[in-house]
């Protein structure tokens, strides 16, 4: 790995004992060698292919939204936004108000 980024071997050690961070040449070279992107590498995300959809924790919604899908129109849609963005919002002020966030 070294050789094929650039650097001397101690340094991949200090990467990876994380005493030491990658620019982002070498992250971007890393990548490039381990054949993942960047995000992956990084953040240990993969990315989804085209039109996949991200995985959701509770099956539940993931049902109503491929219920919804069929059956929304753009008002509905941006209703169900509005509601949503709300909801999230009130969520996070009663975390702060109760002080977890």
């Amino acid at each position: 790995m070294a050789d094929l980024i650039g650097v001397h071997v101690r340094q991949v050690s200090k990467y990876e004992m994380g005493t030491s961070l990658p620019t982002l040449e070498r992250i971007r070279r890393m990548a490039e060698v381990l054949q993942v992107s960047a995000d992956e590498l990084v953040f240990g995300v993969t990315k989804r292919k085209a039109g996949e959809s991200p995985a959701i924790r509770y099956p539940v919604l993931a049902e109503r939204l491929r219920k919804l899908d069929a059956v929304v129109t753009r008002d509905d849609l941006k209703s169900i936004v509005d509601f949503l963005d709300a909801f999230i919002a009130k969520k996070q002020i009663d975390q702060i108000a109760n002080g977890r966030g």
